[in-house]
């Protein structure tokens, strides 16, 4: 097996990143692997490659997928409104909000304020709910002053997605662990996606935003090669 890390060690280097990680997988068969750096900036224990990585922002491609697969099912729109989707909590956040929809909230233009960093107002009280308490923190989150009027401008939010999540949580009868089945149910090629993948085996557990525990899978769909045009 091809050992990655000459290739990644400049990359991570320039980039000033802690540790950086790559994995090939052809036909199901793990054939190129790598892992350098550090396990923590403030460590010089070395990163292994069987380390979990957490992938932070692509989870808001998951919960993308799963509110688009609700609003084809018919049980959400786009255009749905936060205060007729979560009408809980509609008398404890601010007004400006009961009008944003949820395509504002999956693209940035909610009014909700830029929270790259950390709010040391709204964080803490994020960080004390439990993994079952997701509408209350949708309800803190909405709490927020605004920093633009729904639709009127781009602004980065973290927090729109969580209350995207609330949402499919609410409408979806299901908690956010159980909406994941309907993204495993998407799994088969023929309903539009050409490959997949799966834990090490298909036994294992790991929650939706972290990498498999030894980067490698034991089933994947063949690529097959499509015209699209």
């Amino acid at each position: 097996m091809r050992n990655l890390n000459a290739l990644l060690e400049p990359v991570r280097a320039e980039a000033k990143l802690p540790a950086l990680a790559a994995a090939l997988v052809e036909r199901g068969k793990l054939t190129v692997i790598g892992a350098v750096g550090r396990r923590r900036a403030d460590s010089d224990e070395p990163v292994q490659r069987g380390d979990r990585f957490h992938i932070g922002s692509n989870g808001k491609a998951m919960t993308a997928t799963l509110i688009a697969q609700l609003v084809e099912a018919g049980k959400l729109d786009w255009a749905n409104m936060v205060a007729e989707v979560l009408p809980q909590i509609r008398r404890s956040i601010r007004r400006e909000y009961w009008k944003a929809t949820v395509e504002q909230l999956l693209t940035h233009r909610a009014g909700l304020p830029e929270d790259r960093a950390p709010d040391p107002q709204v964080f803490p009280r994020l960080w004390a709910l439990r993994a079952d308490q997701r509408l209350q923190a949708a309800e803190i989150i909405l709490q927020q002053t605004p920093v633009r009027k729904p639709g009127e401008k781009v602004v980065y939010s973290n927090g729109g997605y969580v209350v995207a999540g609330a949402i499919a949580e609410a409408v979806g009868g299901k908690v956010w662990e159980e909406l994941a089945a309907l993204l495993r149910a998407w799994a088969d090629p023929a309903r539009g996606y050409t490959a997949r993948m799966a834990l090490l085996a298909e036994g294992s557990s790991s929650d939706y935003d972290h990498l498999s525990r030894f980067g490698e899978w034991d089933r994947s769909s063949v690529p097959v090669r499509q015209v699209l045009t």
